[in-house]
């Protein structure tokens, strides 16, 4: 139920030392931008998928459409 200290093992890994008998638990809290970056990615895919809708769709501006479909 206490923070210990955290030393490096085999260049990469993380270690802790425990005594005999002991329990060790390790906690990951994820820093906010981990959410942000998710939010944001969840967006851009939103946003291209509309795209891609839209300019197939007879609403869009002829010229953009003309561009989308001679693609």
């Amino acid at each position: 139920g206490k923070p210990m200290e955290i030393h490096k093992a085999e260049s990469a890994l993380l270690s802790v030392y425990v005594p005999r008998g002991g329990e060790v638990t390790f906690r990951f809290v994820a820093p906010f931008w981990y959410s942000l970056c998710l939010a944001l990615g969840g967006l851009a895919w939103v946003i291209a998928l509309g795209a891609l809708v839209w300019l197939g769709s007879p609403t869009s501006p002829q010229s953009l459409r003309r561009q989308w479909l001679a693609a």
